[in-house]
């Protein structure tokens, strides 16, 4: 059964994937996010860094650094990695939504609504399955626009 993200988030939320039309810019396989943020797990592999930047698409940058196909990391780094990631997202976002660029003006014209990364294989950075995950990208991505309000 699909799920009811009107229900959830309310009539006017904005739900976003990579390949929505509309909203898909929101997504950090545009603006180069997803290399960053990926190549952001390697300090210690300043060679694997750098590949992951130059990947190819943003879907390869992902599978670079990911669980699955990734280059692995030891325990510590994981729990490292996990302390830091939000803040490497935020600083991430800040820099693709700068003022006044293209991503700025879209992120701005989604107004007040609430912005939901539609990512069912996600309940962390996203939605999840049942649409209740976490939301953590959207609701930097909400905090972002606010700070550019309170810039204007």
């Amino acid at each position: 059964m699909p799920v009811d993200y009107e229900s959830i988030y309310g009539k006017d939320s904005i739900v976003f994937t990579k390949t929505n039309p509309t909203w898909g810019k929101l997504s950090n396989f545009y603006g180069n996010v997803e290399h960053k943020f990926q190549a952001a797990k390697y300090p210690h592999d300043p060679e694997h860094q750098k590949a992951i930047l130059n990947a190819d698409t943003p879907a390869k940058a992902k599978r670079m650094g990911g669980k699955r196909g990734g280059k692995p990391l030891t325990e510590e780094q994981i729990k490292e990695w996990n302390q830091k990631r939000v803040d490497v997202m935020k600083k991430l976002v800040a820099g693709k939504f700068s003022d006044g660029n293209e991503y700025a003006t879209l992120l701005l014209s989604t107004g007040l609504n609430q912005i939901v990364e539609k990512a069912p294989w996600d309940s962390f950075w996203g939605a999840g399955r049942n649409g209740k995950g976490q939301n953590i990208l959207g609701k930097i991505l909400m905090q972002r626009r606010q700070e550019l309000i309170w810039k204007m």
